[in-house]
């Protein structure tokens, strides 16, 4: 006789009880920054553009149990074609009715179904991201590193030099290294006409900082190939530590002709905005390493995609986006960065730090400032940042509310 087979054991699933959404608050805020920051394309919007251009943007989104999340992203224009008012609009019209109702447990899902309801506005989905994670975070009790898998660790900090004359440049790159022991810097550079002046400015600030701290360049597209060879042949005893984004995000055949000379490690900025792009530089071997920024993939799952492809091919990563004047962003970097699976290179978002500009809503946890270049992210619950939500509406442009009533 046949014996019969035993019934499979009855599984029970457990469920975590859900994180609905029931209101988005979005406040544009007018955030005075008195140190400027230059690229070669121009001066990277701020207090001094017009309004609702380069003003961050506060993201806070509440559950039905009361618990709060926040997000802050500034449109980094000229870089991305995002601005304050476009950011604002895309939330306002559509994320944030599409989050009422939402469990925010489930934000591999919504993210997507966010793209696919407004594509292309990584900024804006950005700054969503990030109140997601804070709020699921604050709901359980975790850290964001340990929601996405990863474990506190010391994030060493990367200073981007901003392009100014040759005095002011070495005075910001003495100051990284000396007052918060910095060990990397990377020095803006660019256009191609300025050339010669770049090199006398890498050579004076190499001259001040000594040889142990790694130099990087990046001219943010400024350069073309020839410009590009003929700086770092010049500046070939000097140790380019990297080249970062030399010349124009689409010109790929430049870049892989640039790679094959092997003059400095090149990592690639504006050419990878999402995976898709990552595949395609790998493809034709036009990279070394990729910089990954929360805000141009639209948050953690974007920047966590990237870098497994990066990781993949060998690849270097690092984590960029300077979170001037803003804890929030910086926190969200840290976060994200303890999270992968290979640690990345020195990361950028130093100027988050209250190095430069304090954040003028947020004080930073006692667990997250810079100590000898370096940082851990914060171990509180969520991003680890509270927001003084009544500084923020004292210098709130506007105030928009999305809820369920």
């Amino acid at each position: 006789m046949t014996s019969q087979p035993s019934a499979l054991p009855t599984v029970r699933v457990e469920t975590l009880p859900a994180v609905t959404i029931r209101r988005v608050e979005i406040m544009p805020l007018k955030v005075q920054l008195t140190f400027r920051r230059t690229l070669s394309k121009g001066v990277v919007a701020g207090d001094d553009a017009r309004p609702w251009v380069g003003d961050p943007v506060l993201i806070r989104v509440e559950s039905t149990d009361g618990v709060v999340g926040c997000g802050q992203v500034r449109p980094p224009t000229p870089w991305l074609g995002e601005t304050t008012d476009s950011i604002v609009a895309a939330l306002r019209h559509y994320y944030g009715p599409a989050l009422i109702g939402a469990n925010a447990l489930e934000r591999e899902l919504i993210g997507p179904m966010l793209e696919r309801l407004l594509p292309a506005n990584s900024v804006a989905l950005a700054g969503v991201d990030m109140a997601l994670h804070d709020l699921v975070g604050r709901t359980y009790g975790l850290p964001v590193y340990a929601l996405l898998g990863g474990t506190r660790r010391v994030i060493p900090l990367d200073w981007s030099i901003s392009l100014n004359p040759i005095d002011s440049m070495v005075a910001e790159a003495t100051r990284a290294v000396s007052e918060f022991g910095v060990r990397t810097i990377c020095l803006k550079m660019g256009p191609s006409a300025h050339w010669q002046e770049d090199i006398a400015t890498f050579k004076r600030v190499r001259s001040e900082v000594g040889h142990e701290v790694e130099i990087g360049i990046d001219p943010n597209e400024g350069y073309d190939l020839s410009t590009t060879l003929r700086v770092l042949r010049a500046l070939e005893d000097e140790h380019v530590a990297y080249v970062e984004q030399p010349m124009h995000r689409d010109d790929h055949e430049g870049l892989r002709l640039l790679r094959a000379q092997g003059a400095a490690p090149l990592l690639i900025d504006e050419s990878a905005i999402h995976a898709s792009d990552v595949q395609r530089l790998i493809a034709h071997g036009c990279c070394d390493g990729l910089v990954l920024k929360l805000w141009k993939s639209g948050g953690f799952s974007g920047v966590r995609r990237m870098a497994t492809l990066a990781e993949a091919a060998g690849l270097q990563t690092t984590l960029g986006g300077v979170a001037h004047g803003s804890l929030i962003e910086a926190a969200a970097c840290a976060h994200v960065y303890s999270s992968l699976a290979v640690q990345p290179m020195a990361a950028e978002f130093v100027l988050g730090l209250n190095v430069v500009d304090n954040d003028p809503i947020a004080t930073p946890a006692s667990d997250f400032a810079v100590s000898d270049g370096s940082v851990c992210a914060p171990s509180a619950p969520g991003l680890g940042i509270d927001v003084d939500i009544d500084a923020a509406r004292s210098l709130a442009l506007a105030t928009f509310i999305v809820d369920d009533v």
